[in-house]
Protein backbone atom coordinates (compact mmCIF):
# COMPACT_ATOMS: atom_id res chain seq x y z
CA UNK A 1 0.00 0.00 0.00
CA UNK A 2 2.84 2.01 0.77
CA UNK A 3 5.09 1.77 -2.27
CA UNK A 4 1.39 2.56 -4.42
CA UNK A 5 1.76 5.83 -2.90
CA UNK A 6 -1.96 6.49 -1.60
CA UNK A 7 -1.35 8.25 1.59
CA UNK A 8 -4.57 8.67 3.48
CA UNK A 9 -6.70 8.12 0.37
CA UNK A 10 -10.31 6.45 0.78
CA UNK A 11 -9.33 3.60 -0.97
CA UNK A 12 -6.39 2.87 1.46
CA UNK A 13 -9.02 3.58 4.59
CA UNK A 14 -11.12 0.87 3.02
CA UNK A 15 -7.91 -1.49 3.23
CA UNK A 16 -7.55 -0.60 6.63
CA UNK A 17 -11.76 -1.20 7.54
CA UNK A 18 -10.78 -4.93 5.49
CA UNK A 19 -7.67 -5.71 7.39
CA UNK A 20 -9.13 -7.84 10.29
CA UNK A 21 -11.22 -9.66 7.69
CA UNK A 22 -8.25 -10.00 4.60
CA UNK A 23 -6.62 -12.72 6.56
CA UNK A 24 -10.29 -14.66 6.50
CA UNK A 25 -10.66 -13.52 3.12
CA UNK A 26 -7.25 -15.27 2.14
CA UNK A 27 -7.70 -17.95 3.77
CA UNK A 28 -11.11 -18.90 2.11
CA UNK A 29 -12.96 -17.93 5.30
CA UNK A 30 -16.88 -16.84 4.94
CA UNK A 31 -17.09 -13.29 6.32
CA UNK A 32 -20.29 -11.52 7.14
CA UNK A 33 -21.19 -7.62 6.41
CA UNK A 34 -24.23 -6.35 8.19
CA UNK A 35 -24.48 -3.21 5.69
CA UNK A 36 -24.98 -5.65 2.59
CA UNK A 37 -27.14 -7.56 4.32
CA UNK A 38 -29.55 -4.55 5.13
CA UNK A 39 -29.02 -2.55 2.13
CA UNK A 40 -28.28 -5.47 -0.58
CA UNK A 41 -27.48 -3.98 -4.21
CA UNK A 42 -27.24 -0.77 -3.01
CA UNK A 43 -24.11 -1.37 -1.15
CA UNK A 44 -22.27 -2.49 -4.12
CA UNK A 45 -23.46 0.60 -5.97
CA UNK A 46 -22.46 2.67 -2.93
CA UNK A 47 -18.87 0.81 -2.64
CA UNK A 48 -18.38 1.57 -6.59
CA UNK A 49 -19.39 -1.88 -7.59
CA UNK A 50 -21.33 -0.57 -10.16
CA UNK A 51 -21.26 -3.95 -12.62
CA UNK A 52 -21.96 -6.40 -10.01
CA UNK A 53 -24.32 -3.61 -8.50
CA UNK A 54 -26.42 -3.36 -11.45
CA UNK A 55 -26.40 -7.19 -12.02
CA UNK A 56 -28.24 -7.85 -8.52
CA UNK A 57 -30.61 -5.16 -9.15
CA UNK A 58 -31.94 -7.10 -12.14
CA UNK A 59 -31.86 -10.18 -10.65
CA UNK A 60 -33.71 -9.04 -8.21
CA UNK A 61 -35.98 -7.21 -9.75
CA UNK A 62 -36.96 -10.38 -11.60
CA UNK A 63 -37.08 -12.06 -8.27
CA UNK A 64 -39.98 -9.88 -7.23
CA UNK A 65 -41.68 -10.22 -10.38
CA UNK A 66 -41.64 -14.02 -10.05
CA UNK A 67 -42.68 -13.34 -6.63
CA UNK A 68 -45.75 -11.09 -8.05
CA UNK A 69 -48.33 -14.04 -7.44
CA UNK A 70 -47.55 -14.92 -4.33
CA UNK A 71 -48.02 -11.47 -3.20
CA UNK A 72 -51.34 -11.05 -4.82
CA UNK A 73 -52.20 -13.78 -2.59
CA UNK A 74 -51.29 -12.53 0.68
CA UNK A 75 -52.75 -9.30 -0.28
CA UNK A 76 -56.44 -10.92 -1.34
CA UNK A 77 -56.15 -12.08 2.39
CA UNK A 78 -55.34 -9.47 3.41
CA UNK A 79 -58.30 -7.62 1.25
CA UNK A 80 -60.67 -10.45 2.50
CA UNK A 81 -60.20 -9.81 6.40
CA UNK A 82 -60.39 -6.19 6.26
CA UNK A 83 -63.76 -6.67 4.19
CA UNK A 84 -64.92 -8.98 6.90
CA UNK A 85 -63.55 -6.34 9.93
CA UNK A 86 -66.13 -3.51 7.86
CA UNK A 87 -69.19 -5.96 7.97
CA UNK A 88 -68.48 -6.49 12.26
CA UNK A 89 -69.95 -4.18 14.13
CA UNK A 90 -67.88 -5.30 16.80
CA UNK A 91 -64.41 -4.92 15.17
CA UNK A 92 -62.99 -1.78 15.63
CA UNK A 93 -61.35 -1.69 11.96
CA UNK A 94 -60.61 1.21 8.99
CA UNK A 95 -61.68 4.16 11.58
CA UNK A 96 -58.22 4.05 13.03
CA UNK A 97 -56.22 2.64 10.30
CA UNK A 98 -55.79 -0.70 10.98
CA UNK A 99 -57.66 -4.30 11.45
CA UNK A 100 -57.87 -5.00 15.33
CA UNK A 101 -57.45 -8.77 14.98
CA UNK A 102 -58.17 -9.74 17.93
CA UNK A 103 -61.67 -8.42 18.13
CA UNK A 104 -62.61 -10.32 14.91
CA UNK A 105 -64.05 -14.07 15.77
CA UNK A 106 -61.27 -16.81 16.14
CA UNK A 107 -62.72 -18.42 13.24
CA UNK A 108 -61.75 -15.68 10.74
CA UNK A 109 -58.26 -14.95 11.97
CA UNK A 110 -57.65 -18.36 11.62
CA UNK A 111 -58.93 -18.28 8.02
CA UNK A 112 -56.71 -15.45 6.99
CA UNK A 113 -53.80 -16.84 8.98
CA UNK A 114 -54.21 -19.98 6.93
CA UNK A 115 -54.45 -18.13 3.67
CA UNK A 116 -51.56 -15.75 4.72
CA UNK A 117 -48.64 -17.91 6.21
CA UNK A 118 -47.43 -19.84 3.59
CA UNK A 119 -46.87 -16.47 1.12
CA UNK A 120 -45.53 -14.32 3.99
CA UNK A 121 -42.92 -17.37 4.65
CA UNK A 122 -42.05 -17.37 0.98
CA UNK A 123 -41.74 -13.76 0.32
CA UNK A 124 -39.70 -13.25 3.80
CA UNK A 125 -37.45 -16.38 2.52
CA UNK A 126 -36.55 -14.78 -0.34
CA UNK A 127 -35.59 -11.62 1.03
CA UNK A 128 -33.78 -13.56 3.48
CA UNK A 129 -31.70 -14.85 0.82
CA UNK A 130 -31.01 -12.44 -1.46
CA UNK A 131 -29.70 -10.14 1.74
CA UNK A 132 -27.69 -13.21 2.96
CA UNK A 133 -26.27 -13.71 -0.47
CA UNK A 134 -25.09 -10.38 -0.64
CA UNK A 135 -23.70 -10.01 3.08
CA UNK A 136 -21.69 -12.85 2.35
CA UNK A 137 -20.25 -11.96 -1.09
CA UNK A 138 -19.53 -8.26 -0.76
CA UNK A 139 -16.55 -8.67 1.78
CA UNK A 140 -14.85 -10.90 -0.26
CA UNK A 141 -15.44 -9.33 -3.76
CA UNK A 142 -14.70 -5.48 -2.17
CA UNK A 143 -11.44 -7.06 -0.90
CA UNK A 144 -10.79 -8.34 -4.71
CA UNK A 145 -11.67 -4.91 -6.48
CA UNK A 146 -9.17 -2.80 -3.86
CA UNK A 147 -6.66 -5.38 -4.73
CA UNK A 148 -7.67 -5.16 -8.26
CA UNK A 149 -7.62 -1.19 -8.25
CA UNK A 150 -4.25 -0.75 -6.80
CA UNK A 151 -2.45 -2.91 -8.62
CA UNK A 152 -3.43 -1.64 -12.18
CA UNK A 153 -2.34 2.04 -10.90
CA UNK A 154 0.47 0.49 -9.55
CA UNK A 155 1.23 -1.08 -12.82
CA UNK A 156 0.19 1.65 -15.10
CA UNK A 157 1.35 5.22 -13.12
CA UNK A 158 4.47 5.60 -12.20
CA UNK A 159 4.13 9.38 -10.48
CA UNK A 160 3.26 9.05 -6.64
CA UNK A 161 0.93 12.35 -7.08
CA UNK A 162 -0.78 10.95 -9.73
CA UNK A 163 -1.30 7.60 -7.96
CA UNK A 164 -2.62 9.16 -5.03
CA UNK A 165 -5.53 10.88 -7.33
CA UNK A 166 -6.32 8.11 -9.20
CA UNK A 167 -6.66 5.95 -5.88
CA UNK A 168 -8.75 9.15 -4.63
CA UNK A 169 -10.91 8.40 -6.97
CA UNK A 170 -11.14 5.07 -7.76
CA UNK A 171 -12.17 4.63 -3.95
CA UNK A 172 -14.42 5.88 -1.76
CA UNK A 173 -18.08 5.55 -1.95
CA UNK A 174 -20.29 6.68 -3.97
CA UNK A 175 -24.27 8.55 -2.20
CA UNK A 176 -25.55 9.34 -5.93
CA UNK A 177 -24.99 5.65 -7.03
CA UNK A 178 -26.50 4.40 -3.24
CA UNK A 179 -29.76 6.84 -4.40
CA UNK A 180 -30.11 5.90 -7.63
CA UNK A 181 -30.02 2.51 -7.32
CA UNK A 182 -33.78 3.46 -4.87
CA UNK A 183 -35.04 4.59 -7.92
CA UNK A 184 -33.22 1.90 -10.15
CA UNK A 185 -35.21 -1.71 -8.63
CA UNK A 186 -38.53 0.82 -9.50
CA UNK A 187 -37.31 1.93 -12.57
CA UNK A 188 -36.52 -2.02 -13.53
CA UNK A 189 -39.65 -3.24 -12.03
CA UNK A 190 -41.77 -1.05 -14.11
CA UNK A 191 -39.58 -1.82 -17.31
CA UNK A 192 -40.74 -5.44 -16.60
CA UNK A 193 -44.39 -5.24 -16.19
CA UNK A 194 -44.36 -2.77 -19.10
CA UNK A 195 -42.48 -5.68 -20.83
CA UNK A 196 -44.96 -7.97 -19.50
CA UNK A 197 -47.89 -6.64 -20.49
CA UNK A 198 -46.51 -6.11 -24.51
CA UNK A 199 -46.06 -9.82 -24.39
CA UNK A 200 -49.18 -10.54 -23.52
CA UNK A 201 -50.95 -8.18 -25.79
CA UNK A 202 -49.04 -9.97 -28.62
CA UNK A 203 -49.90 -13.28 -27.75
Amino acid sequence: VGESGCGKSMLCKSIMKLLPKSAKIESGKITFNWAAFFFGAQWFLFRKMYKIGIVLMIVFASVTMMCTPVANKLLTAYNELVATAEQDENAEAQTSGYVDIASLDVAVVEKFTKKATVPSLILVGVWLAESLACALIADKLYYKKINSDLKLIDETVEDNSVRKIMIARRGGVSFFAFFAGSLGHDAILSLFVLLAEKLSSLI
